[in-house]
């Protein structure tokens, strides 16, 4: 029978949270330089989105104005990455329905991620002990707050999508799994249930992939201590322990039985579409490690502290487990991306099951600052305030004190690391920001009343279909219906020929690729648009027009389609112009 583990151990009882103290003037200052911060760069990326942001917002206004969750308006289908997303911004549209609102939900849920990394970074240093390991979860999350200040942390955290909202339900939902287990007695009270159930269904609703996160609470609410009462306490008392994580875990199901229901299943057509085959597994580390370079300042730092508070969690014994179950996660992903191929695009897509592991370690290592590492280690480090032998022994110094110049010089070296990753961050991301605002400005404004509403094929939908009210046929089949997300490219055009195209909107890649199936020689482009990416500019969207409705419209030809790629101009924008 394995060791008895009780609550009191994993948190010790002259290691309980306290109340966290008032903020010093120091702190309010710092926090005036981080708002100004985050201002200027919002500033300067405020026409900044990602593409699929209005793809989620076109959705949005056809459940309001259809009453069904639709792409094009023709039937309902399941394109959207995060149901509650969509549904959240069509209730929205009944106070703007402009082009910007996803922006600003972003922006707003982005300042929130802020104060709830902020707040548990004070919350773990409020413990008892001066310093040494038990300071290591405030540093972390410290370390993790500089992260998500950076310029590239603003750009995937304020891009008109869900991420911020996926980051705050991990964070969330690991400080539930391990406070729930940690507690000696089990809530069965039915409102507090009935919240669990809520909050399992609302998770999955929000994104798909968020199931495996409700999964792992359900197991961390048993892991962190309730094993042994599991296996020997009396039936009653295991029917307490499994109350809480039962409740959780059926509003899981509960959500994948309404979105099978509903939508015939609970994959978003997205998840389906965006699977290439089996690729293994060094190319699935190799990709998840692109995705996560590719965020550069944001990517390392969340990275990094993911990385120690597992190592940490890891060598405590008492802990072992949880943490094993905080990484399942992740280790998911990467089991998907190497035997489906399942796409990962930038480090949104992997960073919630960061942050679900992350704040699971630091949780456990906040509770439980002072098991093995302590005993490997030396004694327990005295308390603050006197109170212990060995601080009167030091005459009653703080640990600031005791350390002298090396804590002044370590700080400054510290400050000026920050400053040199944030001013290295913000060079790299700054062409990124400004370009793509410039093209996305640049779309928007142009003329297109003249081809407007028309049948379109195109891979990058997101902006091009939101100005240019195109009925899309996606080459990419994620918002056409769930047999076309499983179609092949040849199926897919099949699939449009009943209709006239007489758009499209693609880059010289996408151009070859389509005209081994379709006809593109009476097609003229008449504007591009480069939406730079972090390692190169990235090619031109190229916005073509059936020649017949060219004339029509009174558009100059830039030239065929099919020579796209020799069209490139040498900004990000290639402008649409009129004949004279």
């Amino acid at each position: 029978m394995p060791e008895e583990i009780t609550p009191e151990e994993i948190t010790p009882a002259e290691n309980k949270p306290t109340e966290t103290a008032p903020l010093s003037p120091r702190h309010w200052a710092l926090a005036g330089v981080a708002c100004a911060w985050v201002a200027a760069w919002q500033w300067v990326g405020r026409d900044h989105m990602l593409d699929d942001a209005l793809i989620h917002l076109r959705y949005a206004h056809n459940l309001r104005d259809l009453g069904m969750l639709t792409f094009n308006g023709d039937a309902p289908n399941y394109g959207t990455s995060s149901l509650a997303y969509a549904a959240l911004l069509a209730a929205l549209s009944f106070v703007s329905r402009a082009a910007a609102v996803p922006k600003v939900l972003s922006v707003v849920v982005y300042g929130a991620l802020l104060v709830a990394v902020a707040r548990r970074a004070r919350r773990a240093g409020q413990g008892a002990f001066a310093g040494g390991w038990s300071r290591g979860p405030s540093l972390a999350w410290w370390g993790l707050f500089v992260a998500v200040l950076a310029p590239s942390a603003q750009r995937w955290l304020t891009d008109g999508m869900e991420t911020g909202l996926a980051a705050l339900a991990a964070l969330a939902a690991a400080e539930l799994g391990v406070t729930v287990g940690c507690r000696a007695d089990a809530r069965v009270q039915p409102r507090w249930l009935a919240a669990l159930f809520a909050g399992g269904f609302a998770v999955v609703v929000l994104r798909f992939d968020l199931l495996m996160v409700a999964g792992c609470t359900c197991l961390l609410m048993v892991a962190v201590a309730r094993v042994p009462v599991l296996l020997t306490a009396p039936p009653r008392e295991r029917a307490r322990a499994l109350a809480e994580p039962l409740a959780l875990g059926l509003g899981a199901l509960a959500a994948l039985a309404t979105l099978a229901l509903v939508f015939g299943t609970p994959m978003p057509d997205t998840g389906i579409a965006k699977q290439t085959g089996a690729v293994g597994l060094t190319a699935a580390l190799r990709t998840m490690a692109s995705a996560t370079a590719g965020a550069l300042l944001f990517g390392a730092g969340v990275a990094g502290v993911w990385a120690v508070s597992l190592v940490v969690a890891l060598r405590t014994r008492r802990t072992r487990l949880a943490a094993l179950v905080g990484v399942l996660p992740l280790t998911v992903i990467v089991a998907l991306v190497a035997l489906r191929g399942v796409q990962v695009q930038g480090i949104r897509h992997e960073l919630w099951a960061l942050l679900f592991s992350a704040a699971t370690n630091l949780a456990l290592w906040r509770r439980a600052p002072g098991h093995d590492w302590q005993t490997r280690r030396g004694p327990a480090l005295p308390e603050v305030g006197g109170a212990a032998e060995g601080l009167s022994r030091a005459g009653d110094r703080s640990p600031a004190a005791r350390a002298g110049p090396w804590l002044t010089w370590s700080r400054a070296a510290l400050a000026v690391a920050v400053t040199l990753g944030m001013a290295v961050d913000a060079v790299w991301m700054w062409p990124v920001i400004t370009e793509r605002a410039q093209s996305y400005r640049a779309l928007a404004d142009a003329e297109l009343s003249s081809i407007r509403g028309k049948h379109a094929f195109a891979a990058d939908i997101g902006f091009f279909a939101w100005y240019a009210d195109a009925h899309v046929h996606d080459l990419n089949g994620l918002v056409n219906g769930t047999a076309l997300a499983r179609a092949s490219l040849a199926e897919r055009v099949d699939a449009a020929r009943a209709s006239s195209v007489d758009l499209a909107f693609l880059t010289p890649l996408q151009v070859r690729a389509l005209s081994r199936h379709y006809d593109l020689s009476d097609f003229d482009v008449v504007a591009g648009f480069r939406f730079r990416n972090l390692r190169e500019p990235g090619p031109h969207h190229f916005l073509a027009v059936r020649r017949s409705l060219r004339r029509a419209a009174g558009l100059k030809s830039r030239g065929p389609l099919l020579d796209a790629g020799k069209l490139a101009p040498d900004g990000p924008v290639l402008a649409l112009a009129r004949e004279r």
